[in-house]
């Protein structure tokens, strides 16, 4: 099994529970910046550890738990600290509130369109086509013939 220990500037420290072998582990990075760690092992009924020993990379910590003996090794690799928010700033909800009300607008009133198009023609005429979303509301324009239907064979040139 592996665990990962940040210590990301000197003086950083971490520490390590075992429960399976009644220990802990306390490991500090130096504060004269070398790549060696402090290392104190917790065990047993004994409150204050053993004195702190200096270890350089790789770093082997033999773990005596009464019934067996546990090896660990530390192997000191970059490491990067992240912090993430879960949640999006609080300003977000007032533009969300916004989109929200305009988004039930347009389903209790759903959007149309209708397009007026005047074309010149020849001989001095103008061709004037309506287009709408809705066959409703070609109906209210007055003055114009019924809507055309699409013809049912391709016309001739």
């Amino acid at each position: 099994a592996s665990a990962g220990l940040i210590l990301p500037s000197p003086g950083s420290e971490e520490s390590l529970l075992l429960p399976d072998l009644a220990a802990g582990l306390r490991v500090v990075r130096p504060a004269d910046g070398t790549e060696s760690c402090i290392v104190e092992v917790y065990s047993g009924v004994g409150v204050a550890p053993p004195q702190p020993q200096r270890r350089a990379p790789p770093i082997p910590q033999e773990i005596d738990g009464g019934d067996r003996t546990v090896l660990l090794e530390f192997i000191p690799l970059p490491g990067l600290r992240v912090n993430v928010r879960h949640m999006p700033g609080l300003w977000l909800i007032w533009p969300a509130a916004v989109l929200i009300f305009a988004g039930i607008a347009g389903y209790v009133q759903p959007p149309a369109f209708a397009v007026l198009e005047i074309a010149p023609w020849p001989r001095r005429r103008a061709v004037v086509s309506v287009q709408a979303s809705d066959r409703r509301d070609l109906n209210r324009l007055p003055g114009l013939a019924a809507p055309a239907e699409p013809p049912s064979r391709p016309l001739a040139e």
